[in-house]
């Protein structure tokens, strides 16, 4: 097997500036990220769990395998768009283990 060299300086200043530079994109994804995982506004959420009802994260989570991998598409449609009531376009999708199968789930989120 052919070894690849390398002429990455992980010391180097630009390695530092770059590695900065994700750092700050990384930590606004996962910022993003958070709060979609939160569902609809939340006087919505208020209201939805006023009713005695689950959120729609928790209901696919509920159905999942312990364990199990979730992937979720798309958590990021609709950012910036709608000003921003919308997170993941007000849908949570994703692919996950249910009794063994590998399976679809799509639950709206609450407005």
């Amino acid at each position: 097997m052919t070894v690849l060299q390398t002429q990455l300086n992980p010391r180097s200043s630009d390695f530092a500036a770059n590695a900065k530079a994700m750092q700050t994109v990384v930590d606004d994804l996962r910022a993003h990220l958070e709060r979609v995982a939160q569902g609809g506004g939340e006087a919505a959420r208020a209201k939805h769990t006023a009713r005695g009802k689950l959120l729609p994260r928790e209901r696919v989570m509920n159905l999942l395998d312990p364990g199990t991998p979730f992937l979720e598409v798309a958590p990021l449609a609709a950012l910036n768009m709608y000003n921003n009531d919308a997170p993941g376009a007000g849908v949570t999708a994703a692919s996950a283990a249910w009794q063994g199968w590998t399976a679809w789930s799509c639950a709206t989120t609450p407005r």
